[in-house]
């Protein structure tokens, strides 16, 4: 999907903790594909808890469970 895809994506939302494939294999396949490629990671975890993995990957971070008027700002602010 990345693949196909990658000229479309500008923002892309990555649960920290996807089962099969790391997040951070997922992360880079997707910037080796598009390098401006913006991250906002997500998880259940705090912020904090995650940060060691993700502190320089991640655009953004947006707690789950969330409100989609959070990931809506959050998109609208990763675009401007």
């Amino acid at each position: 999907m990345l693949e196909i895809h990658a000229a479309e994506l500008t923002v892309m939302l990555l649960d920290v903790t996807l089962p099969g494939v790391g997040s951070p294999e997922i992360f880079w396949e997707a910037r080796r594909l598009s390098s401006d490629l913006k991250v906002i990671a997500t998880s259940a975890y705090s912020e904090q808890t995650v940060a060691p993995m993700f502190a320089d990957l991640a655009h953004r971070f947006l707690r789950k469970p969330f409100r989609i008027t959070d990931l809506l700002k959050l998109l609208c602010s990763s675009l401007d």
